[in-house]
């Protein structure tokens, strides 16, 4: 509807997009250009070049902060609200009568799912303190020692190279970047998991009034997934140390042509890297640098189990009815990654290889006791209950346990009630995955706080010298994209972890009105919960 929007607009008199109450997106200062930090670790300062080294304008959200004439780079451009899809699946069952009242079964299924995903291309950030290229300075040299001279990396435009200020401890020029790696390719993944289970066995009438059934089953799900768009850090390292092939170590007679540092590196097809500039890196440098990722993981679970069920007893109300059985269950499950994504050297988070299992036998019964039929005030009237006693190799002994009562006064109406204690053992990740990183969402309570706002957070944010600073810049505390998305943290398993347990009450009524032609057919629920 156009009911809110500015008559402006509508008559094309609009400005500019802000008539409409709307914003651009904060776009990415990952830039496919690259941002150069001249004196990093001093200023936090940068500028973008073009591949001739001179300066262009940047801005991630516009001049004047609107989102207006930004020179960003709009991630959610790349982003699908769907992934595509493909899933087959197979499923059967089987039944045979091998004696009177007797049977053998079989379940089995099969699914196969192959999944498509893409994102931005990747952002790079040398600096990283955990998986960067160069973790421990944060700084790129622009010239190199070689045979005791230091000689400038000639791919570094000499418009860049000559705003240089900062040295390193071997007297060195030196920078640092950011830049998204967009002549690298999308980030994305290709998924392909299948599932398997099958389940045997055997049912029946052991009497009249006494039911058996007694299974085993297997079921596993593998996962393959190969991911692209990440690069080799260790490689990129020594595509960025380049130098001029002074020695002419290539005969073909040029000593200006820049060649990799590492003699190792150019034994194995180095290629020197250009991040200065749109569309930069060569089709060559790319190859060299980029580190395609692969995951596997398996999943799998055996059973065995058996349950009886029966009538043992007429009540006056209507029959007792029982159940009891016993399950033993063992679950296993690992998920590696190949060895630069484990070890964080392909520029993405080190997410280690995840291994591990376990087993549980468990008991369990089930009742329901029939008290009143056809009776005043009690169309019927029973109560229920259940209970489960499990025994993990993990967390040990849970018992979990429902009751119940269901009362209809009158034939179309019935209430019930049921109150449960339910419990849940930590799974094979949640126990056992090893250290990997993670970056979480910041919520600063700081956030928003002005040099005037009152109450007692905003006195204890006003009493750190950082906020304060902050503060006096903005107006209020402001956090940036770095604050909200480049908080880093370990997320890891635990072995003492042990079951959850949870209570819950349900209250409801069922109500089937009668004598009404057009609500033939027709129930109405109300139910309230506690959990």
């Amino acid at each position: 509807t156009t009911d809110n929007i500015p008559t402006a607009f509508l008559t094309g008199e609009a400005a500019d997009i802000q008539s409409l109450g709307l914003t651009s997106p904060f776009y990415s200062s990952f830039a496919p250009q690259g941002r150069i930090f001249i004196n990093p670790g001093v200023s936090s300062a940068s500028r973008t070049f073009d591949a001739q080294g001179n300066i262009i304008p940047w801005s991630t959200n516009g001049p004047a902060g609107d989102g207006v004439g930004a020179t960003g780079f709009n991630r959610q451009a790349f982003r699908a609200l769907a992934i595509p899809t493909e899933r087959y699946l197979l499923a059967g069952t089987a039944e045979y009568e091998f004696a009177p009242n007797h049977r053998a079964f079989v379940e089995g299924t099969f699914a196969a799912t192959n999944t498509k995903a893409e994102l931005e291309p990747f952002p790079l950030d040398p600096s990283d303190s955990v998986n960067g290229i160069y973790p421990a300075t944060g700084v790129i040299p622009a010239e190199f020692r070689y045979n005791g001279q230091l000689l400038k990396n000639p791919v570094v435009p000499q418009g860049i190279y000559d705003l240089l200020t900062q040295r390193n401890d071997d007297g060195a020029l030196v920078y640092s970047f950011s830049r998204r790696l967009t002549e690298i390719g999308n980030r994305g993944a290709t998924n392909d998991r299948d599932t398997f289970r099958i389940l045997p066995g055997i049912k029946g009438a052991i009497t009249a009034n006494w039911d058996y059934e007694a299974y085993a089953g297997y079921g596993q799900t593998k996962e393959s997934q190969v991911s692209g768009g990440q690069v080799n850090v260790l490689n990129f390292k020594n595509a960025l140390e380049a130098i001029p092939d002074v020695d002419d170590l290539n005969g073909n007679g040029n000593t200006t042509e820049a060649i990799c540092l590492d003699a190792n590196a150019r034994a194995q097809g180095c290629v020197p890297i250009s991040i200065y500039g749109f569309n930069s890196i060569t089709p060559e440098a790319a190859k060299y640098v980029q580190a395609p990722s692969l995951l596997q993981s398996f999943i799998s679970q055996k059973f065995i189990g058996g349950l009886v069920t029966g009538e043992p007893m007429m009540l006056p109300a209507g029959p007792l009815g029982v159940a009891v059985g016993a399950e033993y269950r063992k679950e296993y499950s690992r998920s590696e990654f190949d060895a630069l994504q484990q070890a964080g050297l392909n520029a993405g988070n080190a997410i280690p290889r995840t291994e591990g299992d376990f087993d549980v036998s468990e008991l369990f019964g089930e009742v329901k006791v029939p008290l009143l039929k056809d009776a005043p005030f009690a169309k019927s009237l029973s109560v229920g209950g259940a209970a489960r006693w499990s025994d993990y190799s993990t967390v040990g002994n849970t018992f979990s346990w429902n009751a119940g009562l269901e009362w209809a006064p009158i034939s179309n109406l019935r209430f019930r009630f049921t109150g449960a204690q339910s419990t849940r053992a930590p799974n094979i990740a949640e126990l056992y995955t090893p250290p990997s990183q993670d970056f979480p969402s910041v919520i600063d309570p700081c956030e928003g706080v002005t040099a005037t706002t009152p109450g007692a957070t905003a006195d204890a944010c006003r009493a750190d010298p950082g906020v304060a600073a902050n503060i006096a810049q903005n107006g209020a505390f402001t956090l940036n994209q770095a604050d909200l998305q480049g908080t880093s943290g370990f997320d890891k398993g635990n072995p003492n972890l042990q079951e959850e347990k949870g209570q819950s009450y349900t209250l409801g009524l069922v109500f089937t009105p009668t004598g009404v032609e057009a609500l033939r057919n027709t129930a109405f629920t109300l139910d309230y919960y506690r959990i």
